[in-house]
């Protein structure tokens, strides 16, 4: 017995210490993979309570409320003189997170205070009326029923304030996290002019708890996909450790739908940081863009124009039609600079007027022209601020008078950070004025093709002398790296990339590598060819997962270059493609370059991505290794033997049971079941080996929660025993009146009052107090010790069960001590979720007899081995996607125990 317990204690031993390794891997994920550079925003708020929006309005009014928020001293207070903007806040949040967008707009269309700003004196931009709902902070990912209610009230309140507005008035509705699901699913409304979500999780419930909560995603999914309200989705990346980032993205419309977009803030333009998930509504280089965008919408009802404002602000490579046209005739005919065939321009500072003329040999491999514009405007893209430098480029035949406009095949803003000095900036991030833009085409001959020397690639450079800005820019090669290496190259080896360091720009396709949210791989410190110290810009990687997805990686030392991506993650539908294929592009101004990169995978920071996306799922899996421990013990029984222990139920699976289930579960990951089922990695063969960590991971958690309950057992029985000796009296253990109408009230109260969640609790609190005061001794008798043993597996299981009822009475003592008593708790008042452990429990606590009767047939044990079996396959195989399925199997289990094998005994005592 001895030898049994220490070697499963081992399992719980290091299972704790693995348990250890990934919160500390979790908490170090930010700074070592996205690290975060927001500026801090500031404002003068105050905020006026909606009194009118009472209960004639909704009868939510005790319980929630709505808030009209003003910047003091900047604009007239409380006129609603503008378009309504609604903010509708997430799990936990409150309505004065309105409060950083809502000074921002306001400071943006007040130059000062109470003076429009010029740039919108002449538009039709108007000001902006933020409203916020209050929700008293509930956890509304926890419990669907809270955020139905919320969702009602927000719609009661869209009413309410459209009412104080103009026939025709359309708001605009802000959602942050759990509140951007709220807004969605409200679609199709005639009277929303956009939807813009922060932080998000349009495709998966982060806590898959609740089966109503899917009832809600899928009405704000079903309006994802049909409703033509312009929707936008912004998203921050691996930073933000409350979601899996990969379930905020969506994707874009198609057909006659509706504008849909998601954008990761590493990818924004003057953003590239990651930004957490609470920080997603106050970091200044987000917030300024939203309000601006927001203060655009005002200017229009046309959905299609609200598609290009909203694709102005949050720009990605999709987005340039704006940026291809209207390039203006070249005019300034003097001043013009021939550059020698094979040669760059470079001009730093670019403060002279000219037109600098390139050759185009068209004999010469060398086809693609690259140019790179510091601080300054190349067509209508460039910094928020810039230094006064513009840059047009032509293309111009014979002389400089025959020029017509050069446009872009590729178009992008990047950023140029400073060597040395950590990116982005902790606590300030990227200025306005930071950022490069980096221009690039290929240059085909024209018919008639003209003699070589004879075409040239016209630079036109307007600037003011204090500029501070560069150009560096020439003729060169595709620079495309195709690495033809398996996808399990990276995990067993370091891949070597060779470079050509003088180019300007390289691409480097690895098209079999997995791009999943599972796993991160990692860029040894890049090999640099010539000195950086004076580049103006050093070699930077960029990792682009897609158009709204990308990485920006200096190569300066400071920090390790991770290479992470949300194309695909688990239990989220994706394409082969967007799980196949990795893409990396190395800009640099030719000053310096990279001559080699390593490629290998982290294996740190991927096991912190493991235990963000796969802790419900270790809770099911453990909740499984119960089932199979009842059924283990159950068989033993029901074949003559003595009712098993749990520690030798535990030995017996660690032992024998475990490293198979553990192959057998690998294997079953590599078929494709599709993302719904165990691991939901659609069958990727690279991922499976992760469903044996996780199943020894949770038997080790079972383990644990062994080691825990006898522990506090103990502690009971020795405080029972006390209270004894101290009163001279006996602890009564028949803790309940065990008759049919205590029972019947106490489910009264469960169907009016109380949620079914709190009886639950009862009965585990119950059931463990009658563990506790009858642990066996040596001189028990046998059918004792076998009566408490059943006992104990029953407990097991309710302990397991408690965190997916946990959360709900954290939302009905949150919904008491904000609402108070008197506000009704919609939902969960379900006596079927409940009536059954209270039965088990009144009868188990009634003494110490055998629980359950042994079959009477061949059949009858096969039936009830196929009930048990349920306790471990329905969590195994969908415990991960529906989590909550665990609770109704384990309910309908308990239910026909005590229908079929309890039998007539459980009334005998209750009638007593």
């Amino acid at each position: 017995m001895v030898r049994w317990r220490a070697s499963t204690t081992l399992l719980g031993i290091v299972t704790f210490i693995f348990l250890v390794a990934v919160y500390t891997s979790i908490t170090q994920l930010p700074d070592r993979l996205s690290p975060q550079g927001c500026r801090m925003s500031y404002m003068s708020p105050s905020y006026i309570l909606q009194s009118d929006f009472n209960s004639s309005w909704t009868r939510l009014a005790r319980r929630y409320s709505l808030w009209l928020y003003h910047e003091e001293g900047w604009e007239p207070h409380g006129k609603l003189n503008g378009v309504p903007v609604l903010f509708i806040p997430g799990n936990a949040g409150s309505s004065r997170q309105v409060r950083s967008i809502a000074s921002s707009a306001a400071r943006q269309f007040y130059s000062e205070p109470y003076k429009i700003s010029p740039e919108f004196v002449h538009t039709r931009v108007r000001p902006l009326n933020f409203f916020a709902v209050d929700f008293n902070e509930d956890f509304s990912a926890l419990h669907g029923p809270t955020l139905l209610s919320e969702r009602t009230y927000t719609s009661a309140a869209i009413n309410y304030i459209l009412s104080l507005y103009p026939s025709g008035t359309q708001v605009i509705l802000m959602g942050h996290s759990m509140g951007g699901i709220i807004a969605s699913s409200l679609l199709p409304f005639p009277n929303i002019s956009a939807v813009i979500t922060m932080s998000t999780p349009h495709s998966l419930p982060p806590a898959r708890l609740d089966k109503r909560i899917e009832d809600i995603y899928s009405q704000s999914w079903a309006a994802l996909q049909n409703a033509t309200t312009p929707i936008l989705s912004i998203c921050g990346g691996a930073t933000d450790l409350m979601i899996p980032s990969e379930t905020c993205s969506m994707h874009r419309s198609a057909g006659g739908q509706g504008w849909r977009k998601s954008i990761f803030t590493t990818c924004m333009e003057g953003t590239w940081t990651g930004v957490g998930h609470r920080e997603m509504v106050w970091c200044h280089q987000v917030r300024w863009r939203v309000a601006r965008a927001a203060l655009e919408l005002s200017s229009t009802q046309n959905g299609g124009e609200k598609g290009n404002i909203l694709s102005h602000w949050f720009r990605d490579e999709m987005d340039h039609d704006s940026l291809t046209h209207g390039v203006p005739p070249l005019s300034a005919k003097s001043n013009v600079h021939h550059i020698a065939a094979g040669h760059r321009i470079t001009l730093w500072p670019a403060i002279t007027p000219a037109l600098y003329l390139l050759p185009i040999d068209y004999t010469s491999p060398q086809n693609l022209f690259t140019l790179y514009v510091s601080q300054g405007k190349f067509g209508n893209l460039s910094p928020y601020r810039t230094s006064g430098l513009e840059v047009t480029l032509y293309r111009c035949r014979e002389t400089s008078d025959d020029c017509e406009p050069f446009y872009p095949e590729s178009l992008k803003l990047i950023p140029n950070p400073v060597l040395g000095v950590r990116f982005p900036v902790s606590g300030e991030g990227i200025d306005e004025a930071d950022g490069v833009v980096r221009f690039q085409a290929s240059v085909t001959p024209k018919a008639p093709m003209e003699p070589d020397g004879r075409d040239w690639v016209g630079v036109a450079l307007k600037s003011p002398a204090h500029s501070t800005g560069w150009i560096v820019g020439g003729f060169e090669g595709k620079n495309v790296i195709n690495v033809n290496v398996s996808q399990f190259a990276p995990l067993l080896r370091i891949v070597n990339i060779p470079l050509n360091p003088t180019a300007l720009t390289t691409s480097i396709h690895l098209p079999h590598l997995l791009s999943s949210a599972l796993l991160v791989y990692r860029i040894e410190k890049p090999k640099i060819v010539g000195s950086c110290a004076n580049a103006l810009m050093p070699p930077l990687i960029l990792h682009r997962t897609s158009s709204s997805e990308s990485h920006f990686h200096p190569t300066d030392g400071v920090r390790k270059i991770l290479i992470h991506t949300h194309s695909s993650g688990p239990f989220i539908s994706s394409s082969p493609e967007d799980r196949r294929g990795l893409d990396l592009i190395v800009y640099s101004s030719g000053q310096c370059g990279i001559s080699e990169l390593a490629l290998t995978v982290d294996w740190w920071a991927s096991l912190s991505t493991w235990g963000l996306r796969y802790w419900t799922t270790v809770i099911a899996w453990s909740t499984g290794v119960v089932g199979i421990l009842i059924v283990y013990a159950w068989n033993v029984w029901e074949k003559g033997g003595h009712f098993p222990t749990i520690w030798e139920s535990l030995w017996h699976f660690t032992s024998q049971t475990m490293v198979p289930l553990s192959v057998v579960f690998g294997i079953a990951s590599c078929l494709p079941f599709g993302v719904t089922v165990l691991l939901g990695n659609g069958g990727e063969l690279i991922i499976s080996p992760l469903a044996a960590l996780v199943l020894y991971a949770a038997s080790g958690c079972v383990v644990i929660s062994w080691i825990t309950l006898q522990v506090i057992m103990w502690f009971v029985s020795k405080v029972g025993s006390i209270l004894e000796r101290i009163h001279s009296v006996t602890v009564e253990r028949h803790v309940w009146r065990r008759n049919i109408w205590s029972l019947g009230l106490v489910l009264l109260l469960v169907a009016t009052i109380i949620p079914s969640q709190v009886a639950f609790l009862v009965c585990f609190m119950i059931h463990l107090f009658t563990c506790a005061t009858q642990t066996p001794s040596s001189t028990t008798p046998p059918s004792q010790v076998e009566a408490h043993a059943q006992k104990t597996y029953i407990l097991l299981l309710l302990f397991w069960l408690l965190p997916l009822v946990a959360p709900v009475l954290a939302v009905w003592v949150r919904t008491l001590a904000t609402a108070g008593g008197t506000t009704p708790f919609d939902g969960d008042h379900d006596v079927l979720a409940i009536a059954s452990f209270l039965l088990f429990v009144d009868y188990t606590s009634s003494g110490n007899a055998p629980l359950f009767e042994r079959a009477t047939s061949r059949l009858q044990r096969y039936v009830i081995l196929g009930v048990l079996y349920s306790l471990a396959v329905i969590p195994f195989a969908f415990g991960g996607r529906y989590t909550y399925h665990i609770y109704t199997a384990s309910n309908f289990v308990v239910a026909y125990l005590v229908l079929a094998r309890v039998g007539t005994r459980l009334w005998k005592v209750s009638s007593r």
